[in-house]
């Protein structure tokens, strides 16, 4: 996001540090599992959610 300043850079670095698209679980063959893209919105949701209320 350029020529947003601060804001648009916290808020990014916030999403990027929030979006888990893989999950390690070492009892699956691959060793990891792909988030599915609804249960990684999810989440990111929920966390602007608890960011929101602790702010």
């Amino acid at each position: 996001i350029g020529g947003h300043g601060v804001p648009a850079a916290l808020m990014t670095m916030f999403i990027k540090r929030s979006m888990h698209t893989k999950v390690i679980d070492p009892d699956l063959p691959r060793g990891y599992r792909i988030v599915p893209p609804n249960e990684a919105l999810w989440q990111l949701n929920h966390n602007l959610i608890e960011a929101d209320q602790v702010s």
